[in-house]
């Protein structure tokens, strides 16, 4: 019988492994912010090419 890996459950004996995952995870989302996110500036014109106010509702 195969029995299905858990790779959700990190039990480790002294938590290094939670550690080093933990350490991994932040270094990964740092080059995510650094990388791959930015601001974004979106105008929005009407059929008459008038730009909409912010303020519109």
């Amino acid at each position: 019988m195969v029995k299905k890996k858990d790779f959700m459950n990190h039990s480790s004996n002294d938590g290094s492994q939670e550690q080093e995952n933990q350490s991994w995870r932040k270094e990964a989302n740092d080059r995510i912010l650094q990388h791959r996110q930015r601001e974004l500036v979106i105008n929005v014109i009407d059929k008459e090419k008038k730009a909409l106010s912010r303020n519109r509702g």
